[in-house]
């Protein structure tokens, strides 16, 4: 009696460890594009994700000289929230900019330039801009569905959004002006 239980522990040890989906396996993530208003259904919550680009992607400049290659070499991290719906019912994202190291090496490209100075000289007159260090830039928009779907369709989009099967996650493609992909998980 007691092998018998023995090979009927073995059996389900056996099967336990190798016949049974492992909670570590995953499957891939099946991605949709959004391309319609009926693409938002069931997209409900915030979504946040983080990503990096050059301070050349940042600054937006067109200068072609040798500062393209010291841009491009300065990380500047940002962090994106999306919120669908938001209080009036719109797609709400919002960018914050790290550019604390953008700072430094502005500063150090600038002979004799301070860092406030460096700092204002970035900021303009802007409110999007922090006051001081930690240094940051926060930009803020909100759209309708159909307003949004202009930015993510057609000829003029600006960036396409796709969503995973399970809908706890967004990959967002920034095309214009700056080419990146953040992977947004549901909070």
């Amino acid at each position: 009696m007691k092998k018998f239980l023995f090979l009927i522990l073995a059996g389900a040890l056996v099967f336990a460890t190798f016949g049974c989906k492992q909670a570590t396996d995953s499957e891939p993530d099946t991605w949709t594009e959004i391309t319609s208003v009926e693409g938002f259904k069931g997209i409900n919550g915030t979504f946040k994700g983080s990503g990096k680009m050059t301070g050349w992607d940042f600054a937006g400049t067109s200068d072609n000289t040798e500062n393209k290659e010291n841009l491009e070499a300065i990380e500047v991290p940002f962090n994106l929230t999306v919120i669908y719906p938001n209080s009036e019912s719109k797609m709400e994202y919002t960018f914050v900019h790290e550019l604390d190291k953008f700072v430094a090496a502005m500063v150090a490209a600038t002979p004799g330039a301070t860092e406030e100075q460096v700092w204002a000289s970035i900021k303009g007159g802007s409110s999007n801009f922090s006051d001081g260090a930690p240094y940051t830039r926060t930009e803020s928009m909100s759209a309708t569905e159909e307003e949004f779907l202009t930015e993510i369709t057609g000829e003029a989009r600006t960036m396409s959004v796709r969503v995973n099967q399970d809908k706890n996650k967004l990959e967002v493609n920034m095309l214009e002006p700056l080419v990146v992909t953040v992977i947004l998980n549901k909070q």
